[in-house]
């Protein structure tokens, strides 16, 4: 299932299937075995706008924040049954209107706040508990908030250029990046490794061991030979990034027109054969070949499963053809 927000509701989709054994050719579209279906549209009242959202990685908890404050949901999906939703309203009384919501595991939701505070909940459907309150050294709201695979870790990155990581076991924060002069764009963890891999408004791209709490070799020989601007000067600002988890040696990452693959290897095979010819190693690209403008404008990608990848675009199209008449046309008279 997908969670799409709009400003003011919240849609669930459950996504179509197909049986096809075999992809077919680059850009066929496969037969549907089912069709997509909406499972639910949750309205906020009023003008309250949703600020974020968060749905359990087991569909069975929804979460969102909206200007005033915060609701949580319990859901039940039974075959052939409509969705049921129940709300849960014994909400402890330190929860407020949340800048980002996350679930780290099923039954755990981190919700940041616009102090910068993190709050830790056990949800249940009668009275949700209060696990942890991570608190801000310098009370900045977060731009990004992001849990490992596993549910233990979590990082926090604030409008101060702080990249914080936490330990949602044990209730302690491990570790501060080094900081940058440049805000955060991107975040993502890796999916076996204790990596946390950081993308800058700048397009640099730097990955973070926690376990050794330095730079990973790779990083400090990319940022050496690469730089994402270097390979195309129109990509754009990053929007998000993450592994490929059937091939951790791949990282995805999106502008709003153009997606690339960097693939960790290419640099290392590389590497090794200037090593053979006796030449110098000169700041290069690696991945000048893995960018695809084929979806404008892409407002979202992420893994669905191992071997499913979801891309959200936004035509041009459908863009122009929701503006005035006046705005349609691309020159004007005086």
């Amino acid at each position: 299932m997908i969670l799409h927000q709009y400003p003011d509701y919240l849609e669930i989709w459950r996504l179509g299937a197909t049986n096809a054994e075999s992809y077919g050719d680059d850009g066929c579209i496969l037969p549907l075995c089912s069709n997509p279906e909406k499972l639910l549209q949750l309205r906020t009242r009023s003008e309250d706008k949703v600020i974020c959202s968060a749905i359990s990685s087991d569909a069975r908890w929804l979460a969102y924040s909206h200007t005033t404050s915060v609701h949580l949901y319990h859901l039940t999906l039974e075959t052939n049954k409509p969705l049921r939703v129940q709300r849960v309203r014994c909400l402890p009384s330190c929860v407020q209107r949340a800048h980002h919501l996350c679930f780290v595991r099923p039954d755990r939701l981190v919700l940041a706040l616009a102090t910068g505070e993190l709050l830790l909940l056990e949800v249940d459907k009668d009275k949700p508990r209060l696990l942890h309150r991570f608190s801000s050294e310098n009370g900045v709201s977060l731009s990004h908030l992001k849990s490992s695979p596993c549910g233990k870790y979590m990082a926090a990155a604030d409008f101060n250029r702080t990249v914080n990581i936490y330990d949602t076991h044990n209730f302690k924060k491990l570790c501060t990046l080094p900081q940058y002069e440049h805000q955060v764009a991107a975040l993502a963890f890796h999916p076996k490794e204790l990596d946390l891999l950081v993308v800058y408004a700048n397009n640099e791209i730097i990955e973070f061991s926690i376990k050794e709490n330095c730079y990973t070799s790779w990083s400090r020989r990319y940022n050496k030979r690469c730089h994402l601007s270097q390979s195309e000067d129109n990509f754009g600002l990053v929007m998000n990034v993450l592994y490929n988890p059937v091939l951790p040696e791949q990282i995805l990452l999106h502008s709003d027109r153009r997606l690339c693959i960097l693939d960790k290897r290419e640099m290392a095979s590389e590497e090794k054969q200037e090593s053979t010819k006796d030449t110098p190693i000169g700041p290069r690209c690696q991945f000048s070949n893995h960018i695809s403008d084929k979806y404008q404008y892409l407002i979202h990608l992420g893994v669905m499963q191992p071997d499913l990848l979801v891309v959200v675009e936004r035509p041009p199209q459908s863009i122009s053809a929701h503006l005035p008449a006046s705005l349609q046309v691309k020159k004007f008279g005086t």
